[in-house]
């Protein structure tokens, strides 16, 4: 049977269609992937200051950590700005970044609560 083109069908490609919300989750999807790097890689001289804390929050239960604004702005001053200027959308991702790292580098097999992120201005 052949089909009309002038029939009543519709036909879409949805690979073509992209509304701002599939832009702002592969920005969130690609801000939360920085910032596991970010968390799970910084180093001073040989600390990984981060992945260390994670690690010393989860012993102790506390499930939060401090992450200073300098160092994010080291490591990559465009997530740095994104956390400045839109922190609500921003500072989410950072917690759940956090939570991946804690998953990745603890060999544990419990449920872990999501972490906590405080972020300090001043280093020292």
């Amino acid at each position: 049977m052949a089909r009309e083109f002038d029939g009543a069908e519709i036909f879409v490609n949805e690979g073509a269609r992209r509304g701002p919300e599939d832009a702002d989750a592969e920005t969130a999807d690609a801000q939360r992937r920085r910032f596991r790097e970010f968390l799970g890689s910084f180093r001073r001289d040989t600390n990984f200051i981060y992945r260390d804390a994670i690690r010393t929050a989860h012993n102790l239960r506390t499930y939060q950590i401090e992450v200073f604004l300098e160092d994010l702005s080291n490591f990559n001053a465009q997530l740095f700005e994104d956390l400045m200027q839109r922190p609500a959308a921003v500072l989410p991702l950072l917690e759940l970044a956090a939570s991946d790292v804690a998953s990745a580098t603890l060999s544990t097999d419990e449920q872990l609560p999501q972490y906590q992120v405080i972020h300090q201005l001043n280093m020292y």
